[in-house]
């Protein structure tokens, strides 16, 4: 005859590097296990260039000899280790630990990392920061146009930084002016914004009045609270039709 047991707990080990990852319902959660690190502590600027260590730590020496996978993944930019790059990479964790580069992409947004291990999967958030351009260089497709009120000149502002580029989706302001004696006074010939794409560059066009003059255009990025960082400006003229037109660029 069997004499009676009391209540029995059955703990099963992590086993990790196999794929499988069982745990006791009651035992350690993850980050009691697991511990990721982003070193950036400000976030980083959306140049495509800025870039942060990313660190995964087993906690507890059981796990350090068995040197387990390790898959991290990104929601923007690119990681990258020995093991390889992209938004998703898998190393192992020498030691039980695991490091790899994150670099950023040009999107500002807050950015979740992850790493997993079998079941077990921790994960932390860091900022893309909008990185703003430091100079402006506007060209137009010919200086001059006929003042007929139907021609057209091209204007395109390219976007730069000396370290990586702007963030993708910068405004850009377009604007006319008359200028005398110094004294600049906007008219209504072009009043127009365009984001910024992949390319760096926006675009507008400003179509030709009646009225033989000159004008000064200019393209100009300003910082949320409305200050300009960038500008720069150049002429254009509306001639007679019978005079020559397109020159210059």
């Amino acid at each position: 005859m069997l004499r009676g047991r009391g209540p029995r707990t059955l703990t099963l080990a992590l086993a990790f590097g196999i794929g499988a990852c069982i745990a006791d319902p009651a035992g350690p959660s993850s980050d009691q296990i697991m511990k990721l690190t982003i070193s950036t502590t400000d976030g980083l600027l959306a140049d495509g260039e800025s870039f942060t260590t990313v660190t995964v730590e087993f906690l507890g020496d059981e796990f350090a000899p068995s040197n387990p996978s390790v898959s991290l993944t990104t929601s923007s930019g690119e990681l990258q280790s020995g093991a390889g790059k992209g938004t998703t990479i898998t190393t192992k964790a020498a030691g039980g630990v695991a490091t790899a580069e994150l670099r950023s992409g040009r999107t500002p947004s807050l950015v979740v990392v992850r790493a997993s291990s079998g079941d077990i999967g921790v994960s932390d958030t860091v900022s893309f920061k909008r990185a703003a351009p430091e100079t402006v260089v506007l060209t137009t497709a010919g200086t001059s146009a006929a003042a007929d009120g139907n021609a057209a000149i091209q204007l395109t502002a390219e976007l730069r930084r000396e370290v990586g580029d702007p963030s993708v989706g910068q405004t850009v302001t377009f604007r006319a002016f008359v200028e005398d004696a110094g004294i600049r006074t906007e008219v209504s010939e072009l009043r127009a914004t365009a984001l910024s794409g992949d390319d760096n560059k926006a675009t507008a066009s400003m179509r030709s009045n009646t009225v033989r003059e000159a004008l000064l255009v200019t393209a100009e990025v300003t910082d949320p609270d409305g200050a300009v960082i960038s500008s720069e400006a150049v002429e254009v003229r509306f001639v007679d039709e019978s005079s020559e037109v397109g020159e210059g660029g």
